[in-house]
């Protein structure tokens, strides 16, 4: 078997690596942080990605350019639609739909993005 070179593999630990603030519309989100996993990501683009929420955050309405899909690894998010996402559950967002996701005790989603979303200014 062939050797892989080390410098072709990346391997991240979630629990012990250090998020940083979530700052991907531009802004820091108060509460979000978040891990760039993919070399796209770390820059705002595409790719996958781990958001973690503190108890009671939420994240900013955005409308979906294309589609989004996370995983919830720790704790319970609400959608604003009232739809309940706990740990194990995946879901998929369609292009055009949009939402914002509430986490009461907090939570760890790890997020696969094909396009960068669009921030919906909250009044």
């Amino acid at each position: 078997m062939t050797e892989l070179d080390p410098a072709l593999r990346r391997i991240i630990s979630l629990p012990t690596e250090d998020f940083r603030p979530y700052d991907r519309f531009g802004t820091v989100r108060p509460g979000l942080t978040w891990l760039p996993l993919s070399k796209e990501s770390a820059d705002g683009g595409p790719g996958c990605f781990a958001i973690r929420f503190a108890p009671g955050a939420t994240s900013q309405l955005h409308v979906h350019s294309d589609v989004e899909e996370f995983y919830v690894l720790e704790g319970e998010l609400i959608d604003s639609d009232g739809g309940r996402l706990k740990a194990g559950d995946f879901v998929s967002y369609e292009a055009g739909s949009q939402h914002s996701s509430h986490a009461p005790e907090g939570a760890v989603i790890l997020v696969f993005l094909r396009v960068p979303n669009q921030r919906i200014d909250e009044d």
